[in-house]
């Protein structure tokens, strides 16, 4: 007996989200993105003006609100088509379309954020106490202002812009890989039941499942699958690092941990990963994980598999080796 997922054009439409209440048809949806990008020119005869009177500068931040608005829901349409079901050709090509139309729209409104640092901070406080509609964006001008050191001039920032849709190549290409091209063996209950590993299921059902031969067979499907393809996974990782170390220097951020917090204005702390980093352990109190791995590669030290089983670490030693007395053997 196998315990099946059913693809997703086979399930019941009413448990599936209601995709016509956004567009009606992917015809409306393309039409949709021809009329944004249609409407570039018009947000691109801003450029240059927006210093000269408060009215000139709302206009053209409603014209981007507008427009970003639109953006927005035209691509999270993409996302959410493609993320229901990544096998889906359809979904990922209009994914693709919807990443490309944003990367044109970020650098066509590039120009915003270095017209409005050049205007100045007293003079945009002074339009602001004259002007109700401008003072609606305060807190996004203060934001700008706190971010004024790492935005670049306008040419750079365009150019930043029209990389975002390239950037994330490493981070599309796993995601392709891991939620459309995997295929897991299934998992076993104790009785012998088949069960589908999927995406889906594998961290709320089959991990979090009462039956222990479950979650290790679950788990080791999983992983096994991972390891299958570890180098390829290896190769998007080291890209993904790179893209992160490019918009870290491109927007002078002295880490990429600074860089990655600071658009949501999360201060840099790294206590609490100095202290996981000192006391990670791997189902001892008293091994630090690093050491565990590095004595897994001395042929002197017996052999000792690791498992991530929900609920804490665990180790499982081979047949034929004594374990040691301090390691604690916990069922996941």
């Amino acid at each position: 007996m196998t315990t099946t997922i059913p693809p997703r054009d086979k399930i019941n439409k009413k448990y599936t989200w209601n995709a016509e209440s956004v567009f009606k048809s992917s015809k409306e949806w393309e039409t949709e993105v021809k009329s944004i990008l249609n409407e570039i020119p018009n947000i691109k005869k801003f450029e240059g003006t927006l210093g000269e009177d408060p009215e000139t500068l709302i206009d053209a931040l409603k014209a981007v609100d507008t427009l970003m608005k639109r953006v927005q829901q035209v691509f999270m349409y993409a996302a959410f088509s493609y993320s229901v079901d990544t096998t889906n050709q359809k979904s990922a090509a209009m994914y693709g379309k919807a990443s490309g139309m944003y990367g044109q729209i970020a650098g066509a409104v590039s120009f915003i954020n270095p017209e409005l640092l050049q205007i100045g901070r007293p003079k945009l406080d002074e339009w602001m106490k004259q002007n109700g509609i401008l003072a609606e964006y305060r807190h996004s001008i203060d934001d700008l202002f706190r971010q004024q050191e790492h935005v670049r001039s306008a040419e750079v920032e365009e150019i930043l812009g029209m990389l975002v849709d390239s950037l994330s190549g490493a981070s599309e290409s796993t995601s392709m890989l891991v939620n459309a091209d995997f295929k897991f063996p299934p998992a076993k209950t104790s009785k012998g039941t088949k069960i589908d590993v999927t995406q889906g299921n594998f961290h709320t059902a089959l991990m979090e499942s009462p039956d222990r031969t479950v979650r290790k067979t679950a788990f080791e499907s999983y992983m096994d699958k991972h390891l299958e393809f570890k180098n390829t996974l290896a190769s998007n990782l080291s890209a993904s690092i790179k893209s992160n170390v490019f918009n870290m220097r491109a927007r002078k951020h002295k880490t990429s941990l600074e860089a990655s917090l600071f658009n949501n204005n999360i201060p840099v702390d790294d206590v609490l990963h100095r202290r996981s980093r000192k006391h990670v352990h791997a189902g001892t109190r008293t091994r630090p994980f690093h050491a565990l791995i590095s004595d897994m590669e001395k042929p002197a030290v017996r052999l000792f598999r690791l498992f991530a089983f929900r609920g804490g670490g665990r180790i499982q030693f081979q047949p034929g080796h004594d374990a040691r007395p301090s390691a604690q053997n916990r069922d996941g």
